[in-house]
């Protein structure tokens, strides 16, 4: 802990005691006392609003019970040593308690006639309240300036609680006993040099290797290998996508990885033991995990799982079928979109319809070769629209930049084209 005198400041060692209840469990506080119903809805309202018992990280919740668990038995209970029956079987602990209120008026009178008689021309100390409320709420610093060692209107009671109350047992908790996985982890970027949204293809990439790094010895994950355990690639699009996100100057200031399988208990592993990746320029880049969950967790946090009507690109669509025609060179029509077949724009709505059936698309059209999102205006030519490792198919070298309007409020937390899984063809929302 800092020790704080004048302008130094050292450290101290101090025995920091706690106690961890398990889920499920409470902490249940009797009183010997009968209340009337104005009394007990008063009781029931200020322990509503009581925030924390103890120290000021000890958070709670509490309400007032019309009975107590009768599965507790009577040595089960810490009461005050005159009145348990645990006697040799009890450990002793003492409690700072409230002064019964008519003991501590007289003496609190009598303290303060006294004070007067030994002042005789000496600075006065301030005279204690005589109402036991009023004294309760004493400042600390007040009652330790006129040299109190006790909170005036206070008492140490000595009670007797079980010996083995606060036994550690040991827990052990099956895998199985998960219920669903986590599908999404979302971590911060942290560099002196921060990255841009148009090395979001080659950080991605980085952050699957170094993910695939931190997996154990001979130990797969399909939800960040993409691969079965027979090292054959997966069929469909369960696995991770990386979703980079950027402030309104486009530099990168998240990575959120959502995988629609979710995240099996190898990956959540590693998903934990990641610190950083290499960077460029000899800056590395430090990653944070902030947290792990399902796609409605982050709903507000990124914006790939917000819903909405239009969506545009917010880095470029790179399609891999190319535009269809005919021997004579006539433009082949897909006659229900009303678009040209393997045009970027029908591509991407195919692609759509086979990632996500369910979605109801109106229409996808073009914004040209330039992503405009926030403050942003790049070509897509400036992106980094190459894979290092690995394959994939594509129709072409260049990106483009388009709008998909739906029937209705959808989400888009995956990417489509080439290089979907690793932050290319992703789109973010926009108002009406």
């Amino acid at each position: 802990m800092p020790v704080i005198v004048g302008p130094k400041e050292s450290k101290t060692k101090v025995f920091d005691t706690f106690v961890h209840v398990a889920a499920g469990q409470s902490l249940w506080i009797r009183w010997d006392v009968e209340l009337n119903p104005d009394e007990r809805a008063l009781l029931a309202t200020l322990l509503e609003t009581l925030n924390y018992l103890g120290r000021a990280e000890s958070l709670i919740s509490a309400m007032l019970e019309n009975g107590y668990p009768e599965n507790v038995s009577a040595d089960g209970w810490t009461v005050p040593a005159d009145k348990s029956k645990l006697a040799d079987q009890g450990e002793p602990v003492r409690l700072l308690t409230p002064q019964v209120s008519a003991t501590y008026s007289e003496w609190a009178t009598n303290q303060n006639d006294s004070a007067d008689k030994k002042a005789k021309g000496k600075k006065k100390a301030a005279a204690l309240p005589v109402s036991l409320f009023s004294a309760l709420q004493l400042d600390t610093a007040d009652w330790k300036k006129d040299g109190w060692n006790l909170p005036p209107g206070a008492r140490w009671v000595e009670y007797l609680r079980p010996r083995d109350c606060f036994k550690i047992a040991p827990h052990t908790e099956s895998s199985k006993t998960r219920i669903t996985f986590p599908k999404v982890a979302r971590f911060a970027i942290v560099s002196k040099v921060p990255p841009s949204i148009t090395q979001s293809l080659s950080l991605a990439e980085r952050f699957h290797q170094a993910l695939c790094s931190k997996l154990q010895d001979n130990q797969n994950s399909p939800s960040l290998t993409g691969r079965d355990d027979g090292k054959a690639p997966l069929q469909g699009n369960s696995h991770v996508y990386f979703l980079p996100e950027c402030d309104r100057h486009g530099y990168l200031t998240h990575m959120t990885l959502h995988a629609p399988g979710g995240f099996d208990e190898a990956a959540c592993r590693a998903l934990g033991k990641l610190r950083q990746v290499w960077g460029t320029e000899g800056f590395d880049v430090r990653i944070i995990l902030l947290a792990t969950g399902q796609p409605d967790d982050f709903f507000i946090a990124s914006p790939y799982f917000h819903k909405s009507k239009a969506w545009v690109s917010f880095t470029p669509f790179i399609p891999v079928r190319h535009p269809k025609a005919s021997r004579a060179g006539a433009t082949k029509m897909d006659e229900k979109k009303h678009l040209q077949i393997g045009s970027p724009e029908h591509d991407c709505w195919r692609l759509l319809e086979t990632n996500a059936p369910g979605l109801p698309v109106v229409t996808v059209s073009s914004l040209g070769a330039r992503i405009k999102y926030e403050l942003r205006d790049i070509p897509c030519l400036d992106f980094q629209r190459n894979r290092r490792t690995g394959g994939g198919t594509r129709a072409g070298n260049f990106g483009y930049a388009l709008r998909i309007d739906f029937e209705r409020e959808v989400s888009l937390p995956f990417g489509l084209g080439y290089g979907a899984h690793f932050g290319l063809g992703l789109f973010v929302p926009i108002s009406d």
